[in-house]
């Protein structure tokens, strides 16, 4: 699996877009930071993460690593790609077409999910 992010930072489950099929995990402006960094999944087919993850670690790579996990492997269809979440004490998956990451200056109760590309703000990442 090929590492494409990592942060020490605290980042919250933010919104999830059911009709879309979008999944928003934050870490949010503050004291320490002047902008959000907004981690957006698309074509979300599976979910399995906590609402607050201190610290994270976002791999992707195939379904071939999840034999003991066959339920996930399920969801993997062409076109997906598995996403391992490793936190400090256990690892989670997010099963989507894509992802991107993101800053901006949206305040804490605005989405970057909505249907206007030009609100998610600067693009840092695709994968």
């Amino acid at each position: 699996m090929t590492t494409i992010f990592e942060s020490a930072e605290t980042y919250t489950l933010e919104d999830f877009d059911m009709g879309h099929q979008r999944l928003l995990i934050r870490r949010p402006k503050g004291q320490t930071h002047d902008d959000n960094m907004d981690i957006i999944f698309e074509g979300v087919r599976y979910i399995n993460i906590p609402t607050l993850m201190r610290g994270i670690v976002i791999r992707k790579g195939s379904g071939e690593s999840l034999e003991e996990r066959q339920h996930i492997k399920d969801y993997l269809v062409p076109g997906s790609h598995l996403y391992r979440i490793a936190l400090q004490q256990s690892e989670c998956y997010i099963i989507a077409s894509c992802m991107g990451i993101y800053t901006n200056s949206l305040e804490f109760y605005e989405t970057s999910l909505g249907n206007e590309y030009a609100t998610r703000g600067e693009l840092l990442l695709e994968a």
